[in-house]
């Protein structure tokens, strides 16, 4: 089921590009961040008159737990899972922002995005510490999870580098914050469908 409601977006998204006015772009922008987490993101992006943006965009990033007990130690397990069996702290959100485009040049090919919007965030923590006799084969504590939900503010600069009329890549710097948790560090992501008008020959 979501194989097909992937190729039926993909088949919508494509479609509308042969539809969309010259002053309008749609693209998809995916990549990596780096910063107090990390992890990757992956979104759809709406563009008028090259002047004003509209992105709806899914994070997702962890860390090593914040929580974790100082006497705290690994077993050999962990070694082979090359540290996926610790314990971390994971953050996914579903962000919805809007922005203004600043072009840097004539073409609109070198641009700043400025965008910002809510997000809804899910937050999920190991707690509930147990130590316990590992024998160096497990960690010599055991813990569970909790999880939460709450909204966020983002803040996302991005610079833009559209050096084809279907692709481009952007750097980004980025901050979400909320009451007690914040996102932040630099993403770079590649984008893929209409990222900018044709040049006029």
């Amino acid at each position: 089921m979501k194989l097909i409601l992937g190729l039926v977006f993909i088949l919508l998204f494509f479609t509308s590009l042969a539809q969309l006015p010259e002053d309008q772009f749609i693209y998809v922008n995916g990549g990596f961040s780096v910063g107090n987490f990390g992890g990757g993101q992956i979104g759809i992006n709406f563009a008028v008159n090259n002047k004003f943006s509209f992105q709806l965009e899914y994070f997702g990033a962890t860390r090593s737990s914040k929580s974790i007990p100082s006497d705290y130690g690994i077993g050999i397990m962990d070694i082979f899972t090359l540290g996926l069996s610790t314990p971390h702290d994971n953050v996914n959100s579903l962000r919805i922002m809007a922005g203004k485009v600043i072009n840097l040049n004539q073409k609109g090919t070198v641009r700043i995005n400025f965008r910002a919007g809510p997000s809804y965030v899910t937050i999920e923590e190991p707690y509930n510490w147990e130590k316990i006799n590992g024998l160096l084969i497990v960690s010599n504590y055991t813990w569970d999870y909790k999880t939460r939900q709450q909204m966020a503010f983002v803040l996302k600069p991005e610079f833009e580098f559209a050096f084809a009329n279907f692709m481009g890549v952007t750097i980004t710097p980025v901050g979400e914050f909320s009451g007690d948790y914040s996102v932040y560090g630099i993403g770079i992501n590649v984008l893929y469908g209409k990222v900018r008008q044709k040049p006029i020959k």
